[in-house]
Order: structure tokens, then C-alpha cells, then sequence
């Protein structure tokens, strides 16, 4: 029977079309689970893409946990995110570009048209509601004089310029600053009234109200010359009625999502204390209120204490991490930690000590939401054949989960609230990948995943795929791009090498100040799997990557001609170069130890440009025209260099997107850069 069964689904598999480059635009993403403090109801994103419009658009939809129905709260053709539930569980509030700007707005869980809050010109984001739900903290960037005059367009009669005074002048994704700050602002909800609470040159994020509504918790880098200490940040509180903030954490580091304790006394958050070095496993933190300085509750563990699993269905958010959350008795924290390309929930002791997983399975648990009692959550769970749905878990029953081979989560009742993915899965065959673990001749292994052709391990070619970051992992969650090379016939390898996240602070630390050594080692490593095994074909072989895996498949093909073709995405090529054109290059020195002018040879040596004259591989550069973080320069000098040389190369530009084309550019662009990636592969390998 079982056996009958296995080969009526394996014919319906071979029936069905393999993923496409426009499936792309079939899918509906969610995001941004928030559940309702009575945890009656959990709240998502859910984003769309239009074609027509050329543009993604966000829509809120809620689940009544106990039934699974969902309706949509808001529609049309605008971007409503960011939701946040007022704590008598009836009312959310949103942040919407309905109209001119951004704003706050307000939409009823009993129906009803959305009623705007605010009515301000410049970008909104994070909306926070009192416990008395009677204001919402919110941070504010208004437009500066310098934005407004260059909106205003060419014909405007005055003169068109940036007057730059600091060095963090631009960011990716968002462009140009021009001196808009993002300051911590409440408003009144009775009286529609705005007041800001922070001032200064510096930035605020993530703000989040103390249990008795008396304070605001936040992010900011409120340190001298902070624009040269870009990795730091601190945790801070502010009256919610005025005053001069005050900084609870002092070690240099990186800190993110401040979460109270119930009893108002301490607050937690997830950061490091190595800097000035940045690569370092974030760990769950305690600061007290009244001083003391903070406690790292996982020292004893060699444990990533966020979520850094890489996907191309999701945005990236800059400079954040998932928000711990507190028990309701405030002694324990649970967290998102990325281990061995799994994403799940840990709990640790407020005291700290050895972390316990509560949920397990091969998954990416992206996002985790609790009732106020703490004994229900809303988590979105992503794995390598969906791109995410919600799913509902109720402790202190006894009533079995309905699924727990998908997911498990200890002393509770799990269930699957959306089915969001269902039309498109009947019509598509995706693929599930395979992982394996290659040990190495210097005594670690490799941990790696294998998308095999049409589902099939026959002899085809190979494409073998380098992540960014250095310091993320790929891992069990789901990737468009590579199930649409596996359905067009290209068997897709994809591994976490030396510098990888979430396999203990050494294995990430290992490329730090080196990069192109231990890491193309590894690489190399796997391209002879590859070619050993016997589904794979040695003369077909192509490397690919973006970002820091764009560097690494410049580097690969300025050492080795094993590849027959390569394609590098929003690449580094020049580390000279790039230390002083990226929003964020300088940050660098503190990895090599020193700056360029103060060893040159020190950056030129592990940068792939040093090596141009070596390259024979046909390269395919893809680039973003507006990417801040690895500027389209050192696109451009790649291109120039190989061209000079009379290589085989090609580069396609990409307008008016950013560093993050792959994951939220515009829709036909995103679409073109799929298209270019087959064109190539077809052509060349």
C-alpha cells in the first residue's frame, strides 16, 4: 500500500511543470506575525506583487487562531505594514504610504475603514501602543530642506547638490541621508498630538514601552564620532512624558530589541560585546534599570542567538534581530538561534545557563509572537517548499499536535493556520533538497544541501552557489532561484563554508582578516565532491553568489579554470576601492586591523581585481546602479578590466535599485535578473 502510494505521488510529481522565473510573482509572502495580547488572533503582512503597477504591495490579513478562518483587515493597492495591537486585543495599528507619505494609521478587528492617525511628511516606521493603550511611540524621520528641494525635480529653479558634513552620508536601500535623523516620537491618541522625545545627531530604532507605560525603551549609537563606530549601539530609556535619555548598556557592541521584563526591573536584548571586532555569535542579554551593567545569560555556549538564515523571499532588515520575549513569571527568555541551518526557539534561564530548544525540525522559524500570558504563540515557519505560513501553538494541553513531523514545539499543541502556497504547489513541482556533510582535510566538515535537476540525480550540470554576508548560513528555508535552475535542468549546490553563521564563533571566525583563504579552500573542497559524484558532470561545473559570494566567485575564478562559467551579483572586487565608496566600507579596517593607506598591500592582497589578469572563466556581472553597500563601481572595474584584457564578460546594470535587488527590487527587474542568470547558464555551461 505504502508502496503504491509513494509511486501515485511520484507520477504526479513528473506530471506537474517544474518553478518558473514568474512564479515569482506568483507567491504570497508573509511576514510580520504579531499575535493579539488575548491571543485570540494573530496578525500578518501579506505581500503581493503587481506586475501591471511594478511594485510589491503589503496587505494586513488576520487569523482567528482557534478556527484558522482569515480575512483581509486592509486592501487596495498600497503597502500597509508594520502591525501593532492596541492591548485590548480590538483595535491595529499600522504604518501605510496611503497617499504622499508614510503614516500611522488605525483599522478595528470588527471592520470598518482604516482611520489615519497621523499626518506627517516624511518616513514612519515601528509604531509601539501604551499599556494603557492611550498613545503610540513611533520613530520619525520628517523629509530634511535638502530631500524636499530634490524631489521637487531638474526644473526647479535652484541649484542641485549634497552638501556632505559626516561619515555615514548614506545607507543602502534608503540612499542619501541629507541629514534626516530618526528620532523617537508618542502620539496621543485622543488628542492626535505629537511630541518628540530624542533630539541630536544620531539615529533611534526600536522602541518599546516599560510594563507601567511610564517609560520607553530604544536603540540608539549615542557615542562620540558614532558615525565611525557604526556597529555600535546601546540600549537606552527615555521618560514617556520628556526628558534626557538615559544609556543602560556602556560596553562598545552591537545591541538590538529591547524587551522588558514583566516586573519593569530589567530589560533584555540580543548583542555582543567584542567590538571594535564585529564578527562574534549575538548572544541574549540582561540589563538592569537601575544600573550594574548587563549580563550575558548564554557565556557558556557557543550558540548564534538570532536568526542570519538567507533567503530570496524575505527582506533583510538592517541593524536588527528577532525581539527576546519574557515568560509571564520573568524567569525565563526565549529567542530565535540559527544552528546548523536551522532557525528555532530557544529558552534560557533569567540567570542564564545552558539554552533548551522548544521547537525542532529542518525549518526556519522567522518570526515568533506570544499572547500576553506567554501561552500562545504565532510563529511563521519557512522550510525548502514553501515560503511560509502561519502556524499556532497553545500550551497547557494535552491534546496531540496535528503535525509534528513539520513542527514541534515542546508542551504544546501545534497547529497550521495557513495554507497559503496550496494552488501554487499543486500546479508546480518543488523540490526537496538533500543536505549533506563534507569532512575536510583540516578536521571540520562542511554543511551543504543539494537540489538535484528536475529532481532527478542523473548527469546534468552544476551550478554551486556562494552566500553573502560572510557571516550568514543558507539553510532549510526556500529559495526561488535555485528551484528554478533545478527546473531548468541544472543540478543547484549550495554549502556553508568557512565564516558561515551557525556552526560555533570559531567556524564563523575563520576567514576574519583573511578572506579568499580558509573559505576558497573550502570552496574548492566542494567543487571536488561535486565533480566526484556521479550525477554531477566535471566539464559542466559553474560557481555563482552574490555580494560577499559575488567576491568569492571573483576570487575562485582568479585562481583556479576549473568552472566553465561563472556569474558574480552585487560583487566586491577592489577592498581599497570599496573602504571608501560603500555606506559602510570603513567598518573593514576593524577586520584587517588597520586602513589602506596604512597597508595597502594588506587590502589589495585579499582583493580579487589583484588577480583580474588570471581570469579565463566567462563572467556574467549583474549590478545594481543604486547599490550603496557594494557600490556598482566595483562592477564596473571588473567589467573595464576584463574587457581591457579581451575576456569573455558581460555586465547588466540594473536602475534605480539597491544592494538588495534580489529580494525586493522592482518586480520586472527582479524578473530580468532571473532571465539573464538562465540566458547565461544556457549559453556558457
Amino acid at each position: 500500500m505504502t508502496t503504491n502510494r509513494a509511486r501515485v505521488e511520484k507520477n504526479k510529481s513528473a506530471r506537474r511543470a517544474g518553478v518558473v522565473v514568474d512564479d515569482l510573482v506568483r507567491l504570497r509572502i508573509p511576514g510580520e506575525v504579531q499575535i493579539s495580547p488575548d491571543g485570540r488572533h494573530a496578525v500578518y503582512v501579506e505581500k503581493r506583487t503587481s506586475l501591471e503597477k511594478n511594485r510589491d504591495f503589503h496587505a494586513l490579513v488576520v487569523v482567528e487562531l482557534e478556527t484558522g478562518r482569515s480575512r483581509a483587515l486592509t486592501t487596495g493597492d498600497q503597502s500597509d505594514r508594520a502591525p501593532a495591537w492596541t492591548p485590548d486585543s480590538a483595535a491595529i495599528v499600522f504604518v501605510s504610504d496611503r497617499g504622499s507619505a508614510s503614516n500611522l494609521w488605525r483599522t478595528r478587528l470588527d471592520g470598518g475603514e482604516p482611520e489615519q492617525l497621523t499626518q506627517l511628511d516624511g518616513r514612519v516606521s515601528a509604531p509601539c501602543v501604551s499599556p494603557d493603550g492611550k498613545r503610540v511611540a513611533f520613530i520619525y524621520a520628517p523629509k530634511s530642506a535638502q530631500q524636499r528641494l530634490l524631489q521637487a525635480g531638474p526644473e526647479h529653479p535652484a541649484p542641485r547638490y549634497r552638501h556632505l558634513t559626516r561619515l555615514s552620508y548614506k545607507l543602502d536601500g534608503h540612499g542619501y541621508l541629507d541629514a534626516a535623523f530618526t528620532h523617537l516620537w508618542v502620539l496621543d491618541l485622543r488628542t492626535r498630538k505629537v511630541r518628540r522625545l530624542t533630539s541630536g545627531a544620531y539615529h533611534h530604532s526600536q522602541p518599546a514601552w516599560s510594563p507601567n507605560g511610564r517609560q520607553l525603551a530604544f536603540v540608539s549609537n549615542r557615542v562620540p564620532r558614532s558615525d565611525l563606530h557604526v556597529e555600535n549601539s546601546d540600549i537606552h530609556v527615555v521618560a514617556a512624558n520628556g526628558g534626557a535619555p538615559r544609556a543602560l548598556t556602556h560596553q562598545r557592541g552591537p545591541k538590538f530589541a529591547p524587551s522588558w521584563a514583566p516586573d519593569g526591573k530589567r530589560i533584555a536584548y540580543i548583542g555582543h560585546q567584542r567590538y571594535p571586532d564585529t564578527v562574534e555569535n549575538l548572544h541574549v542579554w540582561i540589563a538592569p534599570l537601575r544600573g550594574g551593567g548587563a549580563r550575558d545569560l548564554l557565556a557558556d555556549t557557543d550558540l548564534m542567538g538570532s536568526n542570519l538564515c538567507i533567503s530570496d523571499i524575505k527582506d533583510v532588515p538592517e541593524g536588527s534581530a528577532p525581539t527576546p520575549l519574557w515568560s509571564a513569571d520573568g524567569r525565563r527568555v526565549r529567542f530565535l538561534a540559527s544552528v546548523e541551518g536551522s532557525v528555532n526557539v530557544y529558552e534560557v534561564a533569567a540567570q542564564g545557563g545552558q539554552p533548551v530548544a522548544l521547537s525542532r525540525g529542518h525549518h526556519e522559524i522567522s518570526e515568533l509572537s506570544q499572547s500576553a500570558d506567554g501561552r500562545r504563540w504565532a510563529l511563521l515557519r519557512i522550510d525548502p517548499t514553501s515560503p511560509g505560513d502561519l502556524w499556532f501553538a497553545r500550551f497547557g494541553s494535552r491534546a496531540r499536535s496535528r503535525a509534528p513531523r513539520d513542527l514541534a514545539v515542546a508542551g504544546a499543541q501545534v497547529k497550521r493556520m495557513t495554507r497559503l502556497h496550496s494552488a501554487f504547489r499543486r500546479g508546480t513541482q518543488v523540490l526537496k533538497p538533500r543536505d549533506f556533510h563534507l569532512r575536510c582535510r583540516d578536521g571540520h566538515a562542511i554543511h551543504g544541501w543539494v537540489l538535484h535537476a528536475h529532481g532527478q540525480a542523473r548527469k546534468a550540470p552544476t551550478v554551486l552557489m556562494v552566500h553573502g554576508g560572510p557571516h550568514a548560513m543558507y539553510g532549510w528555508s526556500f529559495f526561488h532561484e535555485f528551484q528554478m535552475l533545478a527546473a531548468a535542468g541544472y543540478h543547484v549546490v549550495y554549502t556553508n563554508i568557512r565564516g558561515s553563521a551557525g556552526y560555533g564563533n570559531d567556524f564563523m571566525r575563520a576567514i576574519v582578516g583573511k578572506w579568499g583563504h580558509e573559505d576558497y579552500k573550502d570552496v574548492s573542497a566542494v567543487a571536488d565532491w561535486i565533480e566526484s559524484r556521479p550525477w554531477a558532470d566535471p566539464e559542466r561545473l559553474a560557481i555563482a553568489g552574490g555580494s560577499y559570494g559575488g567576491f568569492m566567485t571573483n576570487w575562485a575564478i582568479g585562481h583556479t579554470r576549473r568552472f566553465r562559467c561563472a556569474i558574480t551579483m552585487r560583487s566586491v572586487v577592489d577592498m581599497v576601492s570599496f573602504y571608501g565608496s560603500s555606506d559602510m566600507g570603513w567598518v573593514f579596517h576593524q577586520e584587517f586591523g588597520t586602513h589602506p593607506w596604512e597597508a595597502h598591500e594588506r587590502y589589495w592582497r585579499v582583493s580579487p581585481l589583484a588577480f583580474v589578469d588570471r581570469i579565463r572563466t566567462p563572467l556574467l556581472i549583474l549590478h545594481a546602479d543604486e547599490d550603496h553597500r557594494c557600490p556598482v563601481s566595483q562592477g564596473e572595474e571588473l567589467f573595464v578590466a576584463l574587457k581591457v584584457l579581451n575576456r569573455d564578460v558581460e555586465m547588466v546594470r540594473f536602475l534605480g535599485e539597491s544592494h538588495g535587488l534580489s529580494r525586493s527590487g522592482r518586480p520586472h527587474n527582479r524578473l530580468e535578473r532571473l532571465r539573464r542568470i538562465l540566458d547565461w547558464l544556457e549559453r556558457k555551461l
